[in-house]
């Protein structure tokens, strides 16, 4: 995880603002860029992000959450079912097709999440 204190929106990752500024602007749709501090996951690295679809991971996160992440459109779990996507986590750490650097990538979003919650922010999805 990586504190960033300007949101390149183009790049692909997972954020969780940590302030209300940030937050209000990570939900303003089509913003300019602002100066805001932010938690950021990124999935720029090779391959990553279409192992993690192989998985169904996003689709089950979907699934619990009643949320949209997709490849389309970036999406935003709400604090209120950040509990709900940390389980789909917790069972994921097993599936007997993570790799290695899939599973540090779950770690830490994990970990995020956690933060999230445990802040009450929500969590942007860009890919």
């Amino acid at each position: 995880m990586t504190k960033v204190e300007m949101v390149e929106c183009e790049r692909l990752g997972i954020y969780v603002p940590k302030t209300d500024r940030a937050e209000a602007h990570l939900r303003k749709s089509g913003a300019p860029l602002l100066s805001v501090t932010v938690d950021v996951l990124s999935v720029d690295e090779d391959g990553l992000i279409n192992e993690l679809w192989a998985i169904n991971l996003f689709e089950e996160i979907n699934a619990a959450c009643g949320s949209m992440i997709d490849d389309y459109e970036e999406d935003m779990l709400e604090p209120e079912v950040l509990d709900k996507a940390i389980d789909v986590l917790n069972r994921k750490e097993t599936h007997r097709h993570i790799t290695e650097r899939m599973e540090k990538f779950l770690n830490n979003l994990l970990q995020l999440l956690q933060k999230a919650k445990d802040t009450h922010r929500p969590v942007l999805f860009i890919f």
